[in-house]
């Protein structure tokens, strides 16, 4: 076989571990990764989104969890956050949108 152009570091093989250990996500479905109606909580998202920050997820679909109730600009704390993430729940990631993420966050955070 071919050697891998871009091995994972050791902490990107921990945040996989949880990912696997919480959802049975292996390191095979990262790029495109389905996590839609995994009972995601508020006070489990942001752990959830720690665990992706390492990893290098094109694209993303998070729908259907109960986190969506209380923080209803979660998308702009994933785009900040997740650099190689292209599309959100099926819908491509704009310029705008990634240059807003930090200034959206920010204002949520007030």
């Amino acid at each position: 076989g071919q050697l891998n152009p871009a091995p994972l570091a050791s902490f990107q093989w921990a945040a996989i571990l949880h990912l696997k250990r919480r959802f049975g996500v292996g390191p095979n479905m990262l790029r495109n990764l389905v996590l839609e109606a995994r009972n995601i909580r508020r006070q489990e998202f942001y752990q959830v989104r720690d665990w992706l920050a390492f990893l290098p997820i094109r694209s993303l679909r998070i729908e259907g969890n109960p986190f969506e109730q209380g923080l209803p600009s979660y998308r702009y704390v994933l785009i900040q956050d997740l650099r190689a993430l292209g599309t959100l729940n099926g819908a491509a990631i704009t310029d705008s949108e990634r240059a807003n993420a930090f200034k959206k966050v920010e204002e949520m955070q007030r």
